[in-house]
């Protein structure tokens, strides 16, 4: 979700294959910890805190902690980007931050994406040392991000820092399919173990990446520590493109999040 580079410096490879299970095919997969976003307003705030303000990439939006804009109904949390009356675009952000972690095992989200030229809704996590060491070196996995101006394709992308060029790295891959225009629920879903990221689109894997990569030279790996996982609608920005005002009013909504670990996935 942060990107301070050019899209056109990484290249996504493109690949479809059926639902593969890995090493874990046969591992007993035990649920951990369960968000259906029950009861009604704010989200639970032992789970979930708030980003506010202008926080990155040059997005158009505030992000604000009003139940107008982040609210949970019926088992739904829905996230609301709207112009208000005093000019301002409102959205959400939520995240685990201090509340709930995240080390491998597998992580699913089940949402419905926004339409509408601007819109850029994600799911995604950052080390929870982010204040200490700050971004690219905390590490960063996007399970799922979407953009109008590719409106059929979904992305999973991986950033840390490289101590061998010096600076941000990534590795990610895309879904491409009329299926992810086609406005109803999906599950995104991510696969986590010390050594790889695998991506899947409800029961398609489409990427697998291999977290080897990221080894610092003192033998640490960001993606082997503790992350906490985000949630928001950003407008605008440096990849969600120009706003086009009949885009707003626009919803994201997610229906659940689960957590599960195996035997295999010991911290």
């Amino acid at each position: 979700m942060i990107r301070h580079l050019s899209l056109t410096m990484f290249t996504f490879a493109i690949f479809f294959s059926g639902c593969l299970t890995l090493s874990h095919e046969n591992s007993t997969w035990e649920l951990v910890f369960e968000e259906n976003f029950d009861g009604e307003g704010a989200p639970n705030p032992e789970v979930w805190g708030y980003e506010l303000g202008y926080v990155r990439n040059k997005e158009l939006q505030l992000y604000t902690n009003h139940t107008d804009y982040v609210y949970q109904k019926d088992g739904i949390l829905n996230i609301c980007a709207a112009r208000a009356e005093d000019g301002k675009i409102y959205s959400g952000s939520i995240h685990t931050l201090g509340k709930q972690d995240f080390l491998y095992g597998k992580i699913e989200v089940r949402a419905k994406l926004p339409k509408g030229q601007g819109v850029w809704p994600a799911i995604w996590m950052m080390g929870v040392n982010r204040s200490e060491v700050r971004w690219p070196y905390c590490g960063e996995i996007d399970i799922m991000e979407y953009v109008w101006g590719t409106p059929k394709t979904v992305y999973a992308t991986c950033h840390w820092w490289s101590p061998q060029t010096k600076k941000h790295a990534r590795s990610g891959s895309q879904y491409a399919s009329e299926v992810v225009l086609d406005g109803d629920w999906h599950r995104y879903t991510l696969i986590w173990t010390p050594t790889d990221a695998t991506f899947y689109f409800d029961d398609i894997q489409y990427a697998q990446i291999d977290l080897t990569q990221a080894q610092q030279m003192d033998g640490s790996n960001p993606f082997q520590q503790p992350f906490y996982l985000l949630l928001n609608l950003a407008i605008g920005g440096g990849w969600g493109g120009a706003l086009e005002e009949s885009t707003l009013p626009a919803l994201y909504q997610i229906d659940y999040v689960r957590y599960w670990k195996t035997s295999a996935h010991q911290e």
